[in-house]
């Protein structure tokens, strides 16, 4: 079965004096969660259980830089917020998505596009 889509919201101007409201939404443990690839996306991670959970986002090589790691596993303790920051290079499959996966649906997930 496919990733689940995440929504993308996009960042605010310069001068805003009202921001945008973020949507969170809980990670998709049985099928992972994908974000359509962009420029630059900042990803916001919200641990909200009482016990700490891991994430993965699922990288590509990037010819620019020639990293080729995942974030593997990336341990968010209890009320932990983490975040990255992403781009297609090196991030977005084939597809052009970006496949983050967590372990429990306690961690909330958040995408800016910068």
């Amino acid at each position: 079965m496919a990733e689940t889509a995440l929504t993308r919201t996009t960042a605010p101007g310069k001068f805003s004096q009202t921001g945008i409201a973020l949507t969170m939404t809980a990670a998709d443990v049985a099928n992972g969660n994908s974000i359509a690839g962009a420029t630059d996306l900042l990803v916001i991670l919200h641990n909200t259980g009482a016990s700490p959970y891991t994430v993965t986002i699922t990288s590509v090589a990037d010819p620019r830089t020639g990293r080729t790691g995942d974030v593997s596993a990336q341990s968010l303790a209890a009320g932990e917020y983490r975040i990255f920051r992403l781009s297609n290079l090196g991030w977005a499959n084939s597809s052009r998505l970006i496949i983050i996966a967590a372990s429990n649906a306690a961690v909330k997930i958040g995408v800016v596009v910068l």
